[in-house]
Order: structure tokens, then C-alpha cells, then sequence
């Protein structure tokens, strides 16, 4: 990603302190988080890694933890999408508040909210809270191998997932409406749907984490392959998918795939971003970095 120095200070301009009693907590705050962004970038960008980088980096492996949950249960929700497609919901009735749905991006799960290498994950933030917390697993999901590895457009999660999601949600709860915080692909195809009128009346209020209704593809190729509809010319040729894994056994099929991710590659990046190794090659492919 690439920014320009115009562009970051009108961001910077953007920032609000909420909650303050006057200017100078205001700008105490303010100059706490300034001063933690650019340390954390002087630790990565800097001409040497800082302290508390060389400690993350050398220090034992963390076991597990225990989530802090306050005795709320997991409760899980399969449901039906319009289109017969089974996701799943998993709530922790922390309390009266919300309900809250968080939705997650693509190549991960709802499993990026309870994370235990956080000293507080956002599950655990709102269930301190007494949020009554749904997590949803939608058709991208990699807990869900039956839809994860299906051929499926943001459309289709927009028009199908996210409104049997919201409706399971109410159903289930007797509340009008809900809140919702979305992150990613998961952002983007919750306004989809919020655009295509599915979500009429039934969200109380949003948090957007990363990309909302409008993502730009850069990349020429990138629009290139769309228009041209390329997993439909590499399904005609026999290949039903692209991962990060190489198959040993995958024959001209797995080499076809591999050379075109190392043009991709060629064609995306610049080469002081460019990696050799064919499985960081096929990552790239399907991220889009």
C-alpha cells in the first residue's frame, strides 16, 4: 500500500477524541496515540528493529489462555441461506446490549475475534462489556469447508448471507434491529446488501473495519483477469480452484497454475516486493496484496 504525504496529513486531520473534558485531555490523548504509531512505525521501518520488536521476536512461545468470558456459553446457530447454502452463527449472551454481529474477512473465520495472542480480543472486550455477541461464519468462511472451497461471488454473500444472518439474529433474540461490526471483504459485502435494500430497518448502527463500500482495484491486470472472467477460463481448462499449497501430484494442471501466479507476480508487483518462493507467489495471487 502507498500513500502520499498529502494524503496522510489530511487523514491524520480526520482523527477525533471523544469523551474528553477539555483541549488538553484532548490533546494529551492525541499525542499518546501519535506517539504509539510512530514508534510501531520506527520499530518496523526504522534502520534498526526497536526494543519491544527484538522482545516479540526472541521471547518463549505463549501458551494458551483461557478466554475471559464471564460465564457466557457458547451457543451455536446453524441456518439456511435463501440460496441452501448452511453457515453458521455462535453466540456469547453476555447481557442486554446489542445484539452485536461481527463478520469477518476472507481467507479466515469468526475465529479472528476470540484470538488468544491478544492480550484482549474483541469478543472479550464486549462480553466485559454485557454484550449479547454473534459471531458469523459466512460462505467464505475456512471453518466451513462445504462453501469455503464453492465457486461464489460478493454478491452472492451480500443477496444471501448476510440477510439470513441478520434475520437468524433478530429471530432469535426478539430485537428489532441489530448492531454490526464488519471487517474487510465481510465490510464490503455488508454494504452490498445494505445497498441492495436487504438490511431495510434492521441495523441500529455499523463499525466498518478496513474497506466499506467502495474498494479501488489498482492493479491493471487485476481488472484485466475480472473482465475476462478468469475463473471461468481456468475451470474450462480443468482447474476448479487456486491455493497457497503446491500438489507434487498435480500434474500440468498444478504447473499451469504455478507459472501463471509467478506472471501474476511479475506483472502486479515491483521487484523489490517480489517473493521466489511458489507458495508466497500462489498467496499472493489469491490476496490481491
Amino acid at each position: 500500500m502507498e500513500i502520499k504525504v498529502g494524503d496522510f496529513m489530511d487523514q491524520l486531520s480526520t482523527m477525533e477524541v471523544l469523551n474528553v473534558d477539555g483541549k488538553l485531555e484532548r490533546l494529551k490523548w492525541m499525542s499518546r496515540f501519535f506517539g504509539f504509531f510512530a514508534k510501531s512505525l520506527w520499530n518496523i521501518y526504522g534502520p534498526t528493529m526497536g526494543d519491544d520488536t527484538q522482545d516479540r521476536v526472541f521471547r518463549d512461545p505463549q501458551g494458551k489462555r483461557p478466554l475471559r468470558l464471564r460465564g457466557a456459553k457458547q451457543e451455536m446457530y446453524p441456518f439456511l441461506t435463501e440460496d441452501n447454502l448452511e453457515l453458521r452463527l455462535t453466540r456469547y449472551r453476555a447481557g442486554s446490549k446489542g445484539p452485536v454481529m461481527l463478520s469477518h474477512g476472507m481467507g479466515v473465520s469468526s475465529g479472528i475475534y476470540t484470538l488468544d495472542t491478544v492480550d484482549t480480543n474483541l469478543l472479550e472486550y464486549l462480553v466485559a462489556r454485557e454484550y449479547d455477541v454473534w459471531l458469523l461464519d459466512w460462505r467464505a468462511s475456512c471453518d466451513l469447508p462445504a462453501t469455503c472451497f464453492t465457486q461464489f461471488t460478493l454478491d452472492d454473500a451480500a443477496r444471501y448471507d448476510v440477510p439470513a444472518a441478520v434475520d437468524k439474529i433478530i429471530t432469535v433474540t426478539g430485537s428489532p434491529d441489530i448492531q454490526a461490526v464488519v471487517h474487510c471483504v465481510g465490510s464490503v459485502t455488508f454494504f452490498a446488501s445494505l445497498l441492495m435494500g436487504k438490511l431495510q430497518g434492521k441495523i441500529r448502527s455499523l463499525v466498518s473495519s478496513q474497506v466499506a463500500v467502495h474498494p479501488i482495484v489498482t492493479k491493471r491486470i487485476r481488472r484485466i483477469a475480472a473482465k475476462a472472467k478468469l475463473p471461468r477460463m481456468l475451470k474450462a481448462f480443468g482447474v476448479e480452484g487456486v491455493n497457497a499449497r503446491l500438489d507434487p501430484n498435480g500434474g500440468c494442471k498444478d504447473a499451469m497454475t504455478t507459472f501463471g501466479c509467478k506472471v501474476f507476480n511479475l506483472m502486479e508487483l515491483k521487484s523489490a516486493e517480489r517473493c521466489d518462493s511458489k507458495v508466497c507467489r500462489r498467496y499472493v495471487n489469491c490476496s490481491g496484496e
